[in-house]
């Protein structure tokens, strides 16, 4: 795997999962194919988006938060600047020796984090996979709204370290840390998908089944190191996303990510092919419809139909 993005050089490049999506669902199906060798230099990001590059962010700040608190440490100081200047990649910070060093930090810890995680667990034997905080809630509401993964994945992140607060698990000092990290970075910490509380309900019967008939939510237990929520009923679920809505909408640009839809930089909205399909799809059973309309009409003519039967068979096709 020669990885040329974030996603890839963390997460998607190490990882012996291959998936696609269905029914809304981001990554629903897949196998396991790990992968001989993985490379990842990020020399090919300056030639990234920004917001290709900003979302992918969030796969480091999920390893920092679950994993490693001196990674953290250095997303908080770092992260900011990391992705203004496509991690060290253009500007004067090309020419910061400290700087370059510490993004080399920064992607190499994540790496070594990430595959720790995966590694040890290799074809999902447990669900206890600390690296799959921040996909927990958000996979039934990504593709729906349109969000880049990482943006979208900012939004569960978040909302993860509010229930570890809740939990006792961190102090609510460590969780805004969380939640200004994700901000500062320009990811998403809310969107108003999350205000739909039968879509995020379905999502966690859908992750719960996924998961093996337990919820097995990742969030920090406590900042830097792993714990586990699998008890959370509907009601519950829909109460704890209003307390968390009413604290980041007072973080900047009210808890919304910079360019966090796909259309926002230059890509298909993940809906578009299904509407289109679903379109084309009226539009051949409607010529289908036309076409028996039109028979039963002949029929008729030639008198192979009487009225009462004309009737009930165009009430049958409409």
């Amino acid at each position: 795997m020669l990885c040329t993005s974030i996603v890839s050089g963390i997460d998607a490049g190490p990882s012996p999962r291959v998936c696609c999506n269905g029914f809304d669902y981001k990554n629903l199906y897949g196998s396991y194919h790990p992968p001989v060798l993985t490379i990842t230099d990020r020399g090919f990001w300056k030639t990234l988006h920004p917001g290709w590059l900003r979302h992918g962010v969030a796969e480091i700040i999920k390893m920092a938060v679950m994993k490693d608190l001196s990674l953290f440490e250095l997303m908080e100081k770092h992260g900011p600047r990391a992705v203004q200047t496509k991690f060290g990649t253009e500007g004067d910070s090309v020419n910061d020796a400290e700087f370059q060093d510490v993004c080399d930090l920064i992607v190499g810890k994540a790496m070594e984090g990430y595959v720790r995680s995966e590694y040890g667990n290799l074809w999902e034997t447990h669900q206890c996979r600390p690296h799959a905080y921040g996909h927990t809630w958000c996979p039934g509401y990504e593709l729906p709204a349109g969000m880049l993964h990482g943006q979208a994945v900012g939004t569960d992140m978040g909302f993860g370290a509010y229930l570890s607060f809740v939990e006792g698990w961190v102090s609510e000092e460590e969780m805004h840390r969380v939640l200004k990290n994700i901000s500062d970075c320009e990811l998403s910490l809310y969107h108003p998908i999350m205000d739909d509380d039968e879509m995020v309900w379905k999502t966690h019967l859908g992750i719960v089944e996924k998961r093996g008939g337990n919820l097995c939510a990742p969030i920090p237990k406590p900042l830097g190191f792993s714990g586990y929520l699998n008890d959370m009923t509907k009601d519950l679920l829909a109460q704890r996303m209003q307390e968390y809505k009413e604290i980041v909408s007072k973080y900047p640009r009210g808890g919304r990510g910079v360019e966090e839809l796909c259309v926002d930089v230059g890509l298909e909205d993940p809906q578009s092919k299904k509407l289109q399909k679903r379109a084309a799809a009226e539009l051949g059973n409607a010529k289908v419809a036309e076409g028996k309309l039109e028979l039963l009409s002949k029929l008729k003519d030639e008198g192979l139909l009487n009225e009462d039967q004309f009737k009930a068979q165009q009430q049958q096709i409409a």
